[in-house]
């Protein structure tokens, strides 16, 4: 059952997933788990908006439009084909360059007027400046980016996940991935974020109380 969302049925969203297919424990089977959050959630934003269209980024230590933006009808049988790369072991994950691919061929056809999200899936994520640079770039350019993080394998710095990312999910295992398609989609309709330093923590509440 689906979230309360904004009404997205009028609003045009070009939403970009840009997945991590670095080397995965479990493999094919993480794979799989990934590829099925994604269908969930291109699923769901097609019941809930009529002008939706969807591509796909993937990446390891470089990154490639697997995918430009189609509709979310046409973009439902791409993703299912798409492989992942055993031969990728080395386990490197170059987000700054799959931000980059994304920013120059992704959304080089954005529609006037269209929200522009970028849904990144990976579980790893460090600081850098090449990584600052390219997420300010996002950020002058009015993109959202939501970083969905896996945080059982890989490095995911929970610090940089919240300065980099205007709405964040984590789960610990590619196979919980799926449980945060509507909040997703959430975030995909709710309209633009500005990204937040991290929120000091609330208070205890008083015993007593």
């Amino acid at each position: 059952m689906l979230l309360w969302f904004t009404d997205c049925s009028s609003a045009k969203k070009d939403v970009v997933f840009v997945i991590d297919s670095s080397w995965k424990p479990g493999k094919n089977q993480s794979w799989s788990h990934i590829l099925s959050f994604v269908q969930s959630v291109v699923d769901k934003l097609s019941a809930v908006g009529r002008f939706v269209r969807v591509a796909v980024v993937s990446y390891t230590d470089t990154a490639r439009l697997t995918t430009p933006l189609l509709s979310t009808e046409r973009v439902r049988p791409e993703i299912s084909s798409l492989k992942y790369d055993e031969d990728a072991r080395s386990g490197q994950s170059n987000l700054t360059e799959a931000l980059r691919v994304t920013q120059s061929r992704a959304l080089d056809g954005v529609r006037v007027g269209a929200w522009r999200v970028v849904v990144v899936i990976t579980e790893h994520l460090t600081t850098s400046p090449q990584l600052v640079a390219a997420v300010d770039a996002f950020k002058s350019s009015q993109t959202e980016l939501i970083v969905v993080a896996v945080t059982g394998w890989g490095r995911v710095e929970i610090d940089t996940l919240r300065k980099i990312s205007s709405e964040t999910s984590r789960v610990d295992d590619y196979s919980r991935l799926i449980y945060k398609a509507d909040e997703v989609v959430q975030y995909v309709c709710d309209g633009y974020h500005e990204i937040r330093p991290p929120s000091s923590p609330p208070p205890l509440a008083t015993q007593g109380k």
